[in-house]
């Protein structure tokens, strides 16, 4: 993030860039800096900057993340950084002097803090939806492979026929069989022998 007006002509950045720490460190400086160039008396491009840089992508993140009726902690915490966000771009485009030197440091802190908590929220919201995802493709049953007698391949079905027929089978006969890929085959073939010798 830049307080040069150039920087306004860039394309908005999307919103997973402001849970990049190091870029977090640098906007909050370049807002320290304009905080007190604007306290002496010197014209600044942050309120451009900030509106473009981090509200925007702030807003297509809560617009993307929010859902009614659900109490979400990291949608709450963006909301907290785009008011005091929103809330600074006012004070810059103030028509009298908005600053004063103290204010550096305290504006600073608070968008720190603000930022560290969206930061943090957002992050165990991500391992969180990670895991419940893992967690249901997990849970979803195994392909069944058939054949067209309507046998199931499975351990059991190659033990009970290498009993009768011997273990006679080649590995591209099953595939053909049942539809199932070469490394499956091999994974049941090793299963029907372990069975075959714990009987």
């Amino acid at each position: 993030m830049s307080g040069k007006r150039g920087a306004s002509k860039q394309t908005v950045l999307a919103w997973a860039d402001l849970f990049d720490g190091a870029y977090a460190d640098n906007a909050c400086e370049c807002v320290r800096d304009a905080v007190l160039a604007v306290a002496a008396g010197t014209s600044s491009a942050m309120a451009e900057t900030l509106s473009r840089y981090l509200v925007e992508p702030l807003g297509v993140y809560i617009a993307s993340k929010w859902k009614p009726g659900s109490r979400q902690t990291h949608v709450h915490a963006a909301l907290e950084l785009t008011e005091f966000a929103q809330g600074l771009v006012e004070r810059f485009n103030a028509a009298s002097p908005p600053f004063e030197p103290d204010d550096a440091d305290v504006v600073t802190r608070e968008l720190r803090r603000l930022w560290d908590r969206f930061r943090a929220e957002g992050a165990s919201h991500y391992v969180y939806s990670l895991a419940t995802s893992r967690v249901a493709i997990a849970r979803r049953p195994r392909k069944a492979w058939t054949n067209e007698a309507g046998e199931t391949l499975s351990a059991e079905l190659l033990a009970g026929r290498y009993r009768v027929n011997g273990r006679h089978d080649k590995i591209e006969a099953l595939v053909t069989e049942f539809g199932a890929a070469k490394s499956t085959i091999s994974d049941m073939r090793k299963a029907a022998d372990q069975l075959l010798k714990v009987r």
